[in-house]
């Protein structure tokens, strides 16, 4: 293994050891019975990773509330559970009032990337297939896979556009677990 190689991983398992031993702050997941976190060593990303419920808006829109989401991963509600089949959402900012934030650097996470997510003392290994950009409506990218997979799938805001002032599209990084 490559010395940069080395001095990621050491760097985002000793960050994750801080994170689930309580030296950084972790809220608990609803769903969860202890903290969760989110690993993912190619950009160095050790994160807590906390809940995010869907939300009716006035306007009629039904969607996930990230609003409280600043250092924090959100598990997206009604989407698929650690450890059994299904796909499950993870969501995240890329930049919270035009600062860097928690998925800022996803766009380096290239297919055959490892992402651990740890779970009550359980750590998940997921192996990236897709990194791909899709309009911010196509929601069938968080669809449970045909053959009942379990998959993970995290979703940021990319390609912005000044003019608007929105992200006019959204990353998605799919990956199936390996172990």
């Amino acid at each position: 293994m490559h010395s940069r190689a080395l001095h990621i991983l050491f760097t985002s398992l000793l960050s994750l050891t801080l994170l689930l031993a309580g030296a950084l702050v972790h809220p608990k997941a609803a769903n969860a019975e202890e903290p969760m976190a989110l690993l993912i060593p190619a950009i160095e990303l050790a994160a807590p990773v906390v809940d995010v419920y869907l939300r009716d808006y006035p306007n009629g829109d039904r969607t996930w509330d990230i609003a409280h989401l600043t250092d924090q991963v959100g598990w997206m509600e009604n989407t698929g559970t650690p450890g059994q089949p299904g796909k499950v959402g993870l969501v995240g900012h890329v930049e919270i009032d035009q600062q860097p934030s928690i998925f800022a650097e996803l766009h380096g996470v290239e297919v055959g990337d490892m992402i651990y997510l740890i779970r009550n003392n359980v750590t998940y290994v997921y192996r990236v297939t897709v990194a791909q950009t899709v309009p911010p409506n196509a929601v069938g990218v968080l669809d449970p896979d045909s053959n009942g997979a379990e998959t993970l799938t995290l979703i940021t805001c990319a390609s912005y556009d000044p003019l608007t002032n929105t992200f006019t599209q959204r990353l998605i990084v799919s990956a199936v677990r390996v172990g």
